[in-house]
């Protein structure tokens, strides 16, 4: 059966205890069968869940707390309410979750991966690893790993283990920016446990990526502020020669001499 997450886009001042500044850029907690996912669009990111494994969502495996990992922000699942997590573990002991992330009108510089997710026997899987497989990005495998070691043994929504990734400190992840419609994809795997025995799963809910808007451009070039630089740049640049001895305050003055000349334009070339 697979199962596709609902996601919600919010763009609001977050905490985060790892970076000064975060914002929810893509949110998923909510979990429902069907062919296609369904997916709410912002002006500034969008993002799509896909499956590989035995997932199979249910109001059971919901995380009842409000928070992403620990980032406000997620709605709070009370007992018999029609929000569903997602677990794995009925057949198969492994399996993953890709939570792809599109930039809108805005580039966007990501900075967290967040998510709640608990064991519920024994033999529950246990082993969980984040890496990305796709995209924009700096790819790069198993970057960030651990163990659920905490048994719930409940029947029910319950407050699962906050786990929060500061993006920004893993070392060899150099780039974390994307450029208008750009995309980048991570995949968070679990493995390990005994699955075959009765009810033996591991729940996953509340799955965040979270960032900050690029508020300027990435390239001092970048005149547009679209997130590359190409004829449209140049244009604006074109625009704004005046040839050596001129005189402008355009910031298509990339060597700040005054004037934008082929000087400026080597430059942004």
């Amino acid at each position: 059966m697979k199962s596709y997450p609902t996601l919600i886009a919010a763009v609001a001042a977050m905490g985060l205890s790892q970076a000064a500044s975060a914002v929810v850029l893509v949110g998923w907690e909510e979990w429902a069968s069907g062919s296609e996912p369904a997916n709410v669009t912002s002006n500034d990111a969008t993002g799509l869940g896909v499956e590989t494994g035995d997932w199979r969502e249910s109001n059971l495996a919901s995380s009842n707390d409000d928070t992403f990992g620990t980032v406000a922000g997620a709605t709070t699942v009370n007992p018999g309410a029609a929000k569903n997590g997602t677990n794995i573990g009925v057949t198969s002991g492994e399996g993953d979750y890709s939570f792809t992330i599109t930039a809108g009108a805005n580039a966007l510089k990501l900075d967290g991966f967040h998510f709640d997710a608990q064991r519920k026997r024994v033999n529950s899987p246990e082993n969980w690893t984040l890496s990305t497989t796709a995209g924009s990005i700096t790819l790069l495998d198993n970057f960030a790993s651990g163990t659920l070691t905490v048994i719930t043994g409940l029947n029910g929504p319950s407050d699962h283990v906050d786990f929060d990734i500061d993006l920004t400190t893993i070392l060899g992840l150099t780039d974390l920016e994307l450029a208008a419609g750009e995309s980048a994809t991570f995949k968070l795997a679990f493995t390990g446990g005994n699955p075959t025995n009765t009810d033996q799963t591991t729940f996953l809910d509340n799955v965040a990526i979270t960032g900050d808007l690029a508020t300027n451009p990435l390239d001092p070039a970048d005149l547009d502020q679209d997130g590359d630089v190409d004829d449209a740049d140049f244009g604006i640049a074109f625009a704004a020669f005046t040839g050596p001895g001129g005189v402008s305050t355009s910031p298509a003055d990339l060597d700040n001499d005054g004037d934008v000349d082929d000087a400026d334009f080597g430059i942004a070339f």
